[in-house]
């Protein structure tokens, strides 16, 4: 089933009639020809974020291809259609199937185009050969740190265009080499090539990658001094740098002086406060962004579900008003929402309503299980988070390292020594995978039920292990 026409519905009819007033703008000037052909290129930098829907289309009216995160939709046959974009949905479609690096993708994908100059064609495939040779090296032991083959081999290759760098920038950075994207950045600019709006957005998630808030201050100076006008990949771009350098302060800066956000731009913010412990700025923000009348999308209600978590009791109600919100929202709700859901209502101490979201969802992943045994755990429920351990296992769902200790410690609670037999008869069943903290747990369990003797035996059998 196509998740966008199933989530979003009716809606799609106003986002087309939208897109086709975008495109009936007067063509004089190319204003509707560049804007679909920049939205074409953002496509082209990383296709993974974006849902193609051509097979499940019943009719014109669905996008061929929708943003995972953003509003942003693109059509085939508009009337708008550039050589380019079939050349490259060729190349995409014939490796797509096959596992790639973040830059191995862009150089397959941009074989043989050069949307810079028509006139002057860079073979991509001369490239990959260099950075196939380059990654053979490396495997082999001989590294040479001076120069990066590939990016030599683009360089001597007749007049890279400014898309040429930007998309191999991209690829680096994208693959997480920071480093060889700054090196590739410093070379474009040495040659008189001037970065543009797309190649900045990808330094500065280079920046964000390696934690370098200096290096990303200086290119956010940069991007202000070169007056590229700054749109909101822009934006977002230079608060996602901030978050991830560890300077929320100035990420809140830059937030607060952008003209227009989206839904990035708000739930980045609300994250990072999540994720920094300041819940009530976090959930300040969430009603800001409502009132702004920015639609939340899943991972929006993650992270303000994880702040009422954390908040607790006095939260329980602000969480509530949440679920109604999702329960109104045209985003299709994953399993990580619903996995948080119950977990906001656990840690609130509601476990009647975070038992209601339980046996409603559909499917659960052991995620669910462990969250909801996890609750009556915590709130001394146990034999309620025994029950629920049984009915996980009638319904073939396989216990792991957190749901074994969860359960034992209850246990241990209840003086429930033959119940915590048969968990440790599951364990040395299950084998593999379980860490000393689970072994310490059913330690513990014996020693606390009075079976030394059991505790003995578990420690000796450890012993032979080592």
């Amino acid at each position: 089933m196509n998740v966008f026409r199933k989530s979003l519905g009716d809606s799609w009819g106003h986002h087309l009639r939208l897109h086709i007033k975008a495109l009936s703008t007067s063509a004089k000037d190319g204003g509707a020809d560049n804007a679909v052909e920049q939205l074409w290129q953002q496509f082209f930098l990383d296709p993974s974020e974006w849902w193609d829907n051509r097979l499940g289309k019943r009719d014109k009216g669905y996008p061929d291809f929708k943003h995972k995160y953003r509003n942003e939709a693109l059509w085939l046959d508009t009337g708008h259609d550039f050589q380019w974009v079939e050349t490259k949905l060729t190349a995409l479609s014939q490796h797509q199937s096959q596992p790639r690096s973040g830059l191995t993708l862009l150089l397959d994908y941009h074989y043989g185009v050069d949307l810079g100059d028509p006139g002057k064609h860079i073979d991509w495939k001369d490239i990959w050969s260099s950075y196939a040779r380059e990654r053979r090296r490396e495997s082999t032991g001989h590294k040479d740190d001076r120069k990066i083959t590939a990016q030599v081999k683009m360089i001597r290759l007749p007049t890279p265009c400014l898309f040429s760098w930007s998309t191999a920038i991209a690829g680096y950075s994208r693959a997480g080499h920071g480093e060889k994207a700054f090196e590739l950045l410093k070379e474009m600019q040495r040659q008189g090539v001037k970065p543009d709006k797309f190649t900045f957005v990808s330094i500065l998630g280079a920046c964000g990658a390696v934690g370098d808030l200096e290096r990303g201050r200086a290119v956010h100076n940069e991007i202000i001094k070169s007056g590229v006008k700054i749109n909101l990949f822009v934006w977002n771009a230079l608060v996602d740098m901030y978050i991830k350098c560890g300077s929320i302060e100035s990420a809140r800066e830059v937030f607060d002086r952008m003209c227009q956000r989206d839904v990035v731009s708000w739930t980045a913010l609300i994250a990072a406060y999540v994720k920094s412990g300041d819940s009530e700025t976090a959930l300040g923000l969430f009603d800001e962004m409502i009132q702004q009348r920015v639609e939340p999308d899943r991972i929006t209600y993650v992270s303000v579900l994880n702040a009422c978590a954390y908040l607790g009791v006095g939260a329980v109600e602000a969480g509530r008003k949440i679920h109604e919100q999702m329960m109104q929202s045209s985003y299709s709700l994953n399993i990580y929402v619903w996995n948080a859901l119950i977990n906001m209502y656990s840690k609130c101490g509601s476990l009647e309503d975070a038992r209601l979201v339980f046996d409603e969802m559909h499917p659960k992943d052991v995620v669910s299980w462990n969250t909801m045994i996890s609750g009556y755990a915590k709130m001394r429920r146990g034999e309620e988070a025994l029950q629920l351990y049984k009915q996980m296992q009638q319904e073939h769902m396989i216990p792991d390292k957190f749901t074994f200790v969860t359960i034992l410690n209850v246990c241990a609670r209840l003086g429930a020594l033959e119940e915590g037999k048969k968990v440790h008869a599951q364990m040395i069943e299950r084998g593999g995978g379980l860490d000393s903290y689970a072994w310490k747990s059913l330690i513990h369990m014996y020693n606390t039920c009075g079976s030394k003797e059991y505790a003995r035996k578990v420690v000796d059998t450890l012993r032979t292990r080592v």
